[in-house]
């Protein structure tokens, strides 16, 4: 999950909220997709263990909030008027003649259940095949995958189960060389220019991440 003083999840940054919390926030996340909460905890460093997709770039702090205080606030400040989410994806294409990876994004309000379908279809359909007769190759959601045909599937990806003969296949159409001591890397790059946590935090999106004190707390408080 994300938490961001402004409704717009890319702008916050990553928390982990224990199940104990879990149930307050279920149904506003349903019904509104994002809520206003009010929450303190630890900051704690992403662990070495996890796949690390980001290499080398030092811009983007490996840092989440594990939560240990939170309470759900009846609604948000009167300047936050909605709520939006974006999802990134890779796709393979033909760009201006050059064909290779390329990336491609699509915002969308969590409060309309349509529109993450809205955004795939967008992506999919009107962007990387209409636009750049491409295929999509990663995909965003890890627990339902919105584009299962994707080679690199975030699920298998962050479970370390990438089928050897899809993506065999996949290098093998594209000239690539399949080498089983090479490794490849698609990577995000992205620059985290601020963090916003001034006014109050709101968790919202349906991500799974997994020293210093943190506290949130809504301006009109």
């Amino acid at each position: 999950m994300t938490a961001s003083s402004t409704g717009v999840c890319h702008e916050g940054f990553p928390v982990l909220v224990p199940r104990r919390f879990y149930a307050q926030l279920k149904p506003r996340l349903l019904t509104d997709g994002a809520v206003p909460v009010t929450l303190s905890g630890e900051m704690r460093y992403l662990s070495g263990d996890l796949p690390d997709f980001f290499g080398q770039k030092r811009t983007l702090p490996r840092l989440l909030l594990h939560v240990d205080r939170l309470e759900v606030l009846p609604a948000p400040r009167s300047d936050v008027t909605g709520f939006l989410v974006t999802a990134a994806v890779a796709f393979l294409g033909q760009v201006e003649g050059q064909v290779g990876p390329y990336m491609t994004y699509a915002s969308f309000d969590p409060a309309r259940r349509e529109a993450l379908e809205q955004a795939v279809d967008w992506i999919r359909d009107f962007y990387v095949q209409g636009q750049y007769q491409g295929q999509v190759i990663t995909d965003f959601d890890e627990v339902m995958p919105r584009f299962p045909q994707a080679v690199f599937g975030l699920a298998d990806l962050m479970a370390g189960r990438l089928a050897a003969d899809r993506v065999q296949a996949f290098l093998k159409e594209r000239h690539l060389p399949v080498d089983n001591t090479r490794p490849y890397f698609i990577v995000y790059n992205q620059t985290v220019k601020q963090i916003h946590t001034a006014g109050g935090a709101y968790v919202d999106g349906d991500v799974n991440t997994g020293g210093g004190d943190f506290v949130g707390r809504d301006a009109s408080r």
